[in-house]
């Protein structure tokens, strides 16, 4: 046997290298254009819960069924009362939204599931009725959340079921 059949040449050495640093990039954009995908997600979701809120807030009175879709990686959205106790199934999330959160009142469990987001700050909601019984009050994530957004004639602020 001559020694040249048994060596790979430099050229085929250094083309594998190419082909592997060129997998490894293309892994690495797929994985970050999935993480954008993710965020932005989150971003449109927190724009339209908000206008959906605003719409109902804005009316004398109303009631709307809603459906969005987050991430997968967010089990549940848990809307919370800081000034409130625990209280109801999800009481043991209430300290670790606590530790969490400053201002926001809908939270993403489990943590660090948001993409850099632990909740959202709703405006013109009554967290206080909202979590009346269950404080958090958390909606499981079936691939989406089904919400009914209300307000009663006379009320100041909307509700969330």
């Amino acid at each position: 046997m001559k020694r040249g059949q048994l060596e790979l040449s430099f050229g085929m050495i250094f083309t594998l290298i190419l082909i592997a640093i060129f997998i490894a990039f293309a892994i690495y954009v797929i994985i970050t254009f999935l993480n954008f995908s993710d965020k932005v997600k989150i971003e449109q979701f927190d724009e339209a819960i908000q206008e959906d809120i605003d719409d109902i807030w804005r009316s004398p009175q109303g009631n709307k069924e809603v459906t969005y879709s987050l991430p997968t990686q967010i089990e549940k959205i848990c809307f919370f009362d800081r000034s409130t106790p625990a209280k109801g199934n999800y009481s043991s999330f209430h300290n670790t939204f606590i530790g969490l959160s400053l201002e926001e009142n809908l939270m993403f469990y489990p943590e660090a599931s948001g993409e850099g987001e632990n909740g959202i700050e709703l405006s013109n909601i009554d967290i206080s009725k909202i979590t009346k019984s269950s404080n958090p009050y958390c909606v499981d994530n079936d691939g989406e959340f089904k919400l009914t957004i209300s307000m009663n004639y006379g009320e100041g602020l909307v509700t969330i079921k």
